[in-house]
């Protein structure tokens, strides 16, 4: 790999952690769920208070210097959307110790020694906010890390799409605030993504940099939480069913793969024995009370359950503040139809595996919130669930794209375009929702972030096209197209307008499209192209083969594209060519066939 293509590499996690920090600066102290009790985690246990003092139920009490919390144990504004940030009291400057419960205190300590040692540091609001940026980088790189496995697998056509769309403001906010449950769903992301990556089978020199994402990420999610070793022992028993018990040995005979395993294996255990030793598994809520009926309570957790479901899109405070419900419905809208085109492209066998896991992901949330509904109450959050949601998603992502040798513009332009109008939607609700509080007059701030109002959205809005620019291009035309700046532009533009102008004419006007033969009969070469004659999967460019070099109606710019002329390789059949790499993400294409 060139010096070039890691540049690019680091210029993508910068832009990642540039959207994390503004989160970081337009939530305030203290303002997602449970971000009280998580400073005081992490404070305590960089003081060597890796439990604390136990106070009943998953509570403990430790020791942290006052100026940590102050008179934020439970904000002002919790619960209350209409009422803005400015009630709350500023941190103070006394570092006198004082004792604080927790309802975190049995957590695995991993996230919390990573995050919490800005704390020695740094007092008062200044070391809070040092703690969400280290959270915020460490989150971003294994964000990072799945969408560079998405983009080195052979079969991306909806892969790397499924990676965008589950990326969305509900995984940055948790991000970029003290919460382990941001580790926990990036983590999550980039394992599920590196591993069925690896399905494919792509070239050595990017199956090397997957195996390690996949490594590293599933030893992070073992640890996190305390369900994070159940999912990791979910997505190993899923991974092995998808390549087959063969597959799978011959990989495990590998020196290097069994050190990496072996590695993963100790991670795993170590939470496992926290978990059963001195984790605490309890929720916290209202027992319904103990003469409901079993059916009462399975339906109470289905409904508990398709709240968490929508609030996968955005949800922000301490869950009391939801973007528009068309924005919500546009976010699951871009998340189900991928998974239908998955379903549809995926092998028999595949679709079975696929919908095996999807079926898990909806019962075993639901069977175990009914279990604990008698003495705990009905309870879950979206996040709790998300590293196990993900998963059916992204395997039949990767199947039905590895089907189609070239993705569709059409899919990529209609996640690129939602994902968007939904980060950039939800990321002023939020903010609107902590200056002036939702439903009250725009007019006077009750709470401002630092820097201002105004500085945030903007470089918000200019990331989110920049990184979203990013991801589609990788699927933008290659070959003679990649050679020619303005052909490229003229193709992407075309397609990436298509799913706007179809959805302006929703009010019964037809969008006129030119007929493919009058394009290239008029001289324009890329008739054939832009105008969905193209069949992508097969590379059939306007009725005859690039692999047999014609295009439409005679030679691709005077020449032929299985004749040399393109790079180094031939593209027949629609499989990429070797050294096309139009952006300097991935490694080298695989051969033909």
């Amino acid at each position: 790999m060139t010096a070039v293509r890691h540049w690019k590499r680091l210029l993508v996690v910068l832009v990642l952690t540039g959207l994390t920090v503004c989160w970081v600066f337009a939530t305030p102290l203290f303002g997602l769920s449970d971000e009280p009790a998580q400073v005081m985690r992490a404070a305590s246990t960089v003081r060597g208070q890796v439990v604390g003092t136990p106070a009943g139920g998953p509570n403990t009490i430790v020791s942290i210097p006052e100026d940590l919390i102050g008179a934020n144990r439970l904000p002002c504004f919790m619960f209350h959307p209409t009422i803005s940030a400015g009630c709350e009291a500023p941190l103070g400057h006394d570092t006198a110790d004082v004792s604080e419960e927790t309802w975190v205190g049995y957590y695995p300590p991993l996230y919390y020694f990573l995050v919490g040692w800005p704390s020695l540091l740094f007092q008062g609001a200044v070391a809070v906010y040092a703690m969400r940026l280290v959270a915020a980088l460490l989150c971003s790189v294994l964000l990072a890390f799945a969408f560079f496995s998405a983009a080195d697998a052979r079969g991306r056509a909806l892969l790397l799409p499924a990676v965008a769309a589950l990326a969305t403001p509900y995984v940055f906010v948790y991000m970029a605030t003290v919460n382990p449950s941001g580790m926990e769903m990036t983590s999550a992301l980039c394992a599920w993504t590196s591993g069925v990556a690896l399905a494919n089978g792509p070239p050595s020199a990017n199956k090397r940099r997957i195996l390690a994402r996949f490594v590293i990420s599933m030893a992070v999610l073992a640890q996190v939480r305390d369900l994070g070793p159940l999912f990791a022992g979910v997505l190993v028993v899923v991974l092995v069913a998808w390549y087959g018990v063969r597959a799978s040995w011959h990989l495990l005979r590998r020196r290097r793969v069994q050190l990496m395993v072996a590695g993963v294996g100790v991670c795993a255990a170590f939470a496992g024995v926290w978990v059963l030793t001195v984790g605490n598994l309890t929720f916290v809520a209202n027992a319904l009370p103990s003469r409901t009926g079993d059916f009462m309570l399975v339906w109470r957790s289905i409904q508990r359950f398709w709240h968490d479901l929508i609030q996968l899109p955005g949800n922000f405070g301490w869950t009391d503040t939801s973007p528009p419900r068309w924005v919500t419905a546009i976010g699951l809208l871009a998340i189900g139809g991928l998974l239908v085109l998955g379903l549809r492209a995926a092998a028999r066998r595949e679709r079975r595996i696929g919908i095996a896991l999807l079926s898990f992901s909806f019962v075993f949330p639901v069977l175990l919130v009914a279990a604990e509904a008698r003495t705990n109450g009905v309870l879950g959050q979206g996040r709790y669930w998300f590293p196990l949601i993900i998963g059916g998603l992204l395997l039949v992502a990767e199947a039905g794209g590895s089907r189609a040798a070239r993705p569709s513009l059409s899919v990529w332009s209609g996640v690129a375009v939602i994902g968007i109008v939904v980060d950039v939607v939800c990321f002023q609700v939020a903010l609107d929702r902590f200056r002036f509080g939702l439903g009250r007059p725009e007019i006077t701030a009750g709470w401002n972030p630092p820097g201002g109002g105004d500085l945030w959205p903007v470089l918000y809005g200019a990331l989110t096209l920049a990184f979203t620019y990013w991801w589609w291009s990788l699927g933008r035309p290659h070959g003679a197209d990649a050679r020619d700046p303005s052909r490229t532009a003229r193709v992407a533009m075309r397609r990436l307008a298509a799913p706007v102008a179809w959805s302006a004419a929703g009010n019964g006007t037809s969008v006129a499209k030119p007929p493919v033969a009058s394009s290239v009969a008029a001289g324009d070469p890329d008739g054939a192209r832009a105008d969905g004659a193209r069949t992508d999967g097969a590379g059939v460019n306007g009725g005859g083969a690039d692999g047999a070099g014609v295009n439409g109606a005679g030679a691709d710019g005077g020449g032929a594209d299985g004749a040399g002329a393109d790079g180094a390789g031939v593209d027949q059949a629609g499989v990429e060519r070797v050294g096309a790499d139009p952006v300097g993400i991935e490694g080298p294409a695989p051969p033909p066939g």
